[in-house]
């Protein structure tokens, strides 16, 4: 018998679908198992160099403040390039960053490069991430969208469950220019599921609506933003900084890529039962209850309960909220509702980062994102 989370059941599903949207998926796969070999370690590579927790949260900091600021103008590039050749300038600038972290001279004792590769890398993602739900929006369709949008988030974590151990564990034998350097090589090999089928340029018109398009939508992307950067880095952080060792971040960010990868396979069958905004209620009040458990983790095993059962939750909260979106945007001003998202997604992901550094003690750092994060999942129950 057959799940639908098995590996060829995963192909055929990815076979199905339209080419452009397969060639994207197979794109978004290899770059996601590349980013997760090394992404969830970058502020960790920052402490590494024998910087601060302060340091390594600046960094990031900088890095979503380049990406929200770009956005407007990446959008506009992938009006006049078109959309894949968008998705294609993401590789050098990103490998640059990779090659920049690995082998610039004087990093650890120069913040100002250390701060110009991090904005680097969120020009990056500004080119990228726009495109990328673009050809995505164009091509999936009204019916069976929230099955779509489940297949955007599973197919790359099925793909990269494993990668996060399998980084910490070239982490610990080999280093962080060894890491990097895979990375790189994945990230060039990437480019060869795109140009199967022409590009499209799509019509760009970014105006000051991209800051003032919704308030209502603005604080769910704001809130999303809040919940991914307290997810995907002070989690990580908070299991390095008061549990230690690189294999124990690399477990937690497995079993959060696997909770997120097996709920988001069922995502179309369970809104066959089950309305939207019931299952983001749910999703919510678990991800609530979550955050206040995380605040008191200790073990190694609470850590991969958490982290496992956390993916689920904020599995529900993303596949739904990307939902709405591309709702929203599927129409004559897309690129500027996919602009909108972005900028204040990032403006969300900044908010811990500042939040935490107010505070000098590590420990009351997370204290305070975790508490944010649990006030944050409760506002989506009212959504």
């Amino acid at each position: 018998m057959h799940t639908s989370f098995h590996p060829v059941h995963m192909i055929t599903r990815v076979l199905r679908l339209k080419d452009e949207l397969s060639e994207v998926y197979a794109n978004l796969i290899i770059q996601t198992f590349a980013i997760s070999l090394a992404g969830v370690f970058l502020p960790i590579f920052v402490i590494n160099l024998g910087h601060s927790l302060d340091i390594a949260l600046m960094f990031m900091l900088v890095f979503w403040i380049a990406h929200g600021i770009f956005v407007p103008f990446a959008s506009k590039l992938s009006g006049v390039i078109g959309l894949k050749h968008s998705i294609l300038i993401r590789i050098p600038l990103l490998v640059s960053f990779f090659a920049l972290l690995a082998w610039a001279p004087g990093i650890a004792n120069n913040l100002s490069v250390l701060f110009f590769i991090a904005i680097l890398g969120g020009i990056s993602e500004a080119i990228y991430w726009p495109s990328l739900h673009a050809v995505f929006i164009k091509n999936s369709s009204l019916v069976g969208e929230t099955a779509q949008a489940g297949n955007l988030f599973a197919f790359p974590k099925f793909a990269a469950v494993v990668a996060p151990l399998l980084g910490a564990t070239i982490l610990a034998v080999l280093g962080f220019p060894v890491l990097f350097a895979i990375v790189i090589v994945l990230m060039l090999l990437s480019v060869v599921p795109l140009f199967v089928t022409p590009d499209r340029r799509e019509s760009v018109t970014i105006d000051k609506k991209v800051f003032s398009s919704s308030s209502v939508y603005a604080l769910l992307f704001l809130s999303k933003g809040i919940l991914k950067v307290s997810e995907a880095v002070m989690w990580p952080l908070f299991v390095f900084v008061m549990i230690g060792g690189f294999v124990n971040v690399g477990l937690a960010a497995t079993f959060t890529a696997l909770g997120i990868a097996i709920f988001t396979s069922f995502i179309s069958k369970i809104t066959k039962k089950m309305r939207r905004h019931q299952l983001l209620k749910i999703g919510a009040i678990g991800y609530l209850v979550i955050w206040v458990l995380r605040i008191g983790a200790t073990s190694i095993e609470e850590v991969i309960l958490l982290s496992f059962f956390g993916g689920i939750f904020f599995s529900i909260i993303s596949v739904l909220v990307y939902t709405f979106f591309a709702d929203r945007a599927r129409g004559v001003h897309m690129m500027r509702e996919v602009a909108f998202r972005e900028i204040w997604l990032m403006f969300g992901m900044a908010l811990p980062i500042l939040f935490a550094l107010m505070f000098l003690e590590p420990a009351t750092k997370f204290v305070f994102v975790f508490s944010l994060a649990a006030i944050i999942s409760l506002l989506f129950v009212f959504i």
